[in-house]
C-alpha cells in the first residue's frame, strides 16, 4: 500500500510540474519576465562590474540567491530544471515523514 501511495505522490508531482512548466512557457501574461529578463540583466551586470547584488552591492535578495540568478541567465530550461530538482528534494524529505503531507504538498506546490 505504501509503495502505491508513494508512486501516486510522485506521479502527481510530475503531472503538476509538467502543467506548471507548460503554463509558464505559454501563458499570455509573461510570468517568466524576471527569469528571462531581470535576472540575466542582474547577472551580466554583476559579471561586468564586479558588483554582485546582495554580496558586494545592495540587492533585493540575499547573496545565496546569486546561484539561481546565474542559472536563470543560462536559460529558462535550466531554471525549470533547478526548480523541479529543488522541489523534488523537498518532496522526498516531506514524504519520508508523512505521505499524507507529501500528497497534499505535491498537488499544491
Amino acid at each position: 500500500m505504501n509503495r502505491a501511495r508513494t508512486a501516486a505522490v510522485w506521479v502527481a508531482f510530475g503531472l503538476v510540474h509538467a502543467v506548471l512548466v507548460f503554463e509558464n512557457l505559454f501563458a499570455p501574461n509573461g510570468p517568466l519576465g524576471d527569469v528571462q529578463v531581470t535576472y540575466p540583466e542582474w547577472w551580466f551586470a554583476a559579471l561586468t562590474t564586479g558588483n554582485y547584488p546582495g554580496l558586494t552591492a545592495p540587492g533585493v535578495y540575499p547573496f545565496l540567491a546569486l546561484f539561481p540568478i546565474a542559472i536563470a541567465a543560462e536559460g529558462v530550461a535550466l531554471w525549470f530544471i533547478l526548480v523541479v530538482v529543488v522541489d523534488a528534494i523537498a518532496l522526498a524529505i516531506v514524504a519520508r515523514r508523512s505521505l499524507t503531507a507529501a500528497s497534499s504538498w505535491s498537488l499544491w506546490a
